[in-house]
């Protein structure tokens, strides 16, 4: 359909490069903004996907977000023991999917 020619190329060929050496394509390839998986801490998760939407919309949409992420964690850390913040399960839950919808 004539559209999209030399992407649609570019795209096969890097496709029969994965398949012969996926990890020497990986090596080639520069490095991807969305690598938070490496991420462990809730306070370095957050602030990445903050960052993250501040790129995709703008700040005031990913000070929502913070805003009702923090508003979860102070809900969640008052109902536990306030001195024991090292499991916030749901706080976790929450910022990640709520996260998945902004996204």
């Amino acid at each position: 359909n004539n559209v999209a020619i030399e992407m649609n190329i570019s795209a096969f060929q890097l496709g029969r490069r994965a398949v012969v050496d996926y990890a020497l394509l990986k090596q080639q390839l520069p490095g991807s903004d969305q690598d938070n998986n490496k991420l462990t801490d809730l306070d370095e998760i957050i602030q990445w996907r903050f960052e993250y939407l501040c790129k995709y919309q703008d700040t005031e949409y990913a000070q929502a977000y913070l805003d009702f992420i923090e508003k979860v964690r102070l809900l969640e850390t008052q109902k536990l023991n306030p001195a024991d913040t090292s499991d916030l399960r749901f706080t976790k839950a929450v910022e990640q999917n709520y996260f998945k919808l902004l996204a």
